[in-house]
């Protein structure tokens, strides 16, 4: 599921790429979506060798990601997903066991007023400094010397080591496994069938099947997740997300490869706050880098024609439902015929290796539909032209400091806007906006200054 939906996601540029994997993300959805097939056929063909090069570990992260990205808009969405049966939602949050207490700390829960304004002066300095790190890193040598090379690799080295903790296993063990598992009556009770088109629990009730059919006991004696004390009905996504990440990461082979081998050059948000640091610059050159070197590979190879190739195999051996773009249908009709004759159920998520031998055999089938999306959804971006959300030219803008202004300028033009003289953080349109604000900048100008200066140091 995770595999079929990622061919949507790609092409919709929607949810496909999470910022916990900063190389990944900055990959142009074609090459994502190669990578991602590359795996599936590995995970569920039987005949097919598990790829375990960097960049195949890295795309196995990314559909975990994406998954765990589903389940939050999941359950954000809850109660709109329900408008119309408020009444079965009522019913089903009531049938829901009984959770243990977790703690989800909001941004600005408990914070004095100054402690809000405090943290947002501290951001803004980040901001702020994060710019200016930005134009100097755009014009680097990417090359490392080898002191270089050697301290970034401690560092990783030193990072994917403590990765999965005893500590941090035996307290994650806690929050999902404390107090054992719900009674299966209640896992039935009101569970949607395939059928009833249950939108509002599709990933929760896909992530409770797997889980229940985790009877393995993985490392550590630890307790395998069919015992887990919550079932499809839950809406705390601490527990979902820590359970799903103990499935698809922590256990197993890939386990294993996670702690080996994927560092914190792969594994951890890069935004524009750790621009602001130089400790972290280090570390952002190792990353342009490597997304320079690996999409350099790939680029040198792309066939605009076969553009949809990937998205095909993915469909073909991954989907349950018979749908596809206009471009697609005559193939589609093709592949459910051959699927026919080999007596295979499309609609039952089985017989992978004779899916992907019937798809290996028509791929030069149709091929002029290939040149276009699967779905159909919009033109596509060559891979030459992509460019991740935060790092396109124009995409971060810097608007006028004053309350009720929304003058802005964007970064691919020389700015309209005038400092601050003071803090030179602070930016504003005209000299009114500034007298205007004045007031309320005041508070701030003279602590924004002085942070910048000790942080530039």
């Amino acid at each position: 599921a995770g595999c079929l939906h990622y061919i949507h996601a790609a092409e919709t540029q929607c949810n496909d790429t999470p910022d916990y994997l900063p190389v990944f993300s900055r990959l142009s959805p074609q090459q994502r979506l190669r990578l991602v097939k590359e795996v599936m056929i590995g995970l569920l063909c039987e005949s097919e060798p598990l790829p375990q090069h960097i960049e195949h570990v890295v795309a196995y992260l990314g559909i975990w990601q994406t998954i765990r990205t589903e389940l939050e808009v999941e359950i954000d969405q809850e109660e709109d997903a329900y408008f119309d049966d408020e009444d079965l939602m009522k019913e089903i949050r009531n049938s829901c066991p009984p959770e243990m207490n977790t703690t989800n700390i909001q941004y600005n829960r408990g914070k004095t007023e100054e402690e809000k304004r405090e943290r947002l002066r501290s951001d803004l300095v980040e901001a702020k400094l994060a710019s200016r790190a930005k134009k100097k890193l755009t014009k680097i040598n990417f090359g490392m010397d080898e002191e270089s090379t050697t301290k970034i690799n401690d560092v990783m080295n030193k990072s994917s080591s403590t990765l999965i903790s005893l500590d941090r296993l035996i307290a994650q063990n806690k929050i999902i496994f404390e107090g054992g598992p719900p009674s299966a009556e209640s896992r039935q009770y009101l569970r949607p069938t395939h059928e009833d088109k249950n939108y509002a629990f599709t990933w929760r009730l896909l992530c409770d099947d797997a889980f229940q059919e985790d009877t393995y006991i993985a490392m550590l004696g630890m307790t395998p997740l069919c015992c887990l004390n919550f079932n499809w009905k839950s809406s705390n996504f601490i527990k979902w997300q820590k359970a799903l990440k103990m499935l698809m990461v922590e256990n197993g082979m890939l386990g294993r490869l996670f702690c080996e081998d994927i560092s914190n050059l792969h594994c951890g948000e890069l935004c524009n706050a750790d621009f602001a640091h130089t400790e972290n610059h280090q570390r952002i050159k190792e990353i342009m880098k490597t997304v320079r070197d690996w999409r350099t590979l790939y680029e040198k190879n792309w066939n605009p024609s076969m553009l949809s190739s990937d998205q095909r195999f993915i469909f073909a051996i991954c989907s349950t439902e018979p749908y596809a773009g206009k471009h697609h249908v005559l193939w589609l009709c093709e592949f459910l015929n051959q699927c026919k004759q080999e007596g295979i159920s499309f609609e039952k998520s089985e017989n992978y290796q004779t899916r992907l031998e019937i798809q290996q055999s028509l791929e030069s089938f149709d091929v002029d539909g290939l040149a276009y999306p699967y779905h159909d959804f919009s033109d596509p971006i060559l891979p030459t032209e992509y460019a991740y959300s935060w790092d396109r030219i124009g995409y971060n803008y810097e608007t006028c400091g004053a309350l009720g202004c929304y003058h802005y300028s964007t970064r691919s033009t020389e700015s309209s806007l005038k400092k601050c003289s003071k803090c030179k953080i602070v930016k504003y349109c005209s000299r009114e906006c500034q007298v205007k604000h004045w007031p309320e900048h005041k508070k701030d100008c003279k602590a924004m200054s002085i942070a910048a200066k000790k942080r530039e140091k």
